[in-house]
This record gives C-alpha cells, sequence and structure tokens, in this order.
C-alpha cells in the first residue's frame, strides 16, 4: 500500500480501479508502465 500511497482507509477496490484505468490509458497510449517497488528494496537492489 505504501509503494502506492493507499492508506488503511481508503476504499482500496476504487483505489486500484482507478490506477488500473489510468495505467491501460497510458499503456494504450504506448507510454511503458514501470511497477512500483517496496520503498525498504528500490529496484537496483532487488537482486542482493
Amino acid at each position: 500500500m505504501q509503494a502506492y500511497g493507499f492508506y488503511k482507509t481508503d476504499d482500496l477496490l476504487e483505489k486500484l480501479l482507478t490506477l488500473n484505468l489510468a495505467l491501460a490509458q497510458r499503456e494504450q497510449a504506448g507510454e511503458a508502465i514501470i511497477g512500483a517497488w517496496a520503498p525498504d528494496v528500490p529496484p537496483a537492489n532487488r537482486n542482493l
């Protein structure tokens, strides 16, 4: 939840739907979609 800026009090289904729709539009426009990562394990350190 932290990686996406969601809070425990948020309506998670609504947030995920909104995020998914926005990412689908960006993907259809040809933009690369990069997933979130855990704040304590940035991409450069994932294989450690």
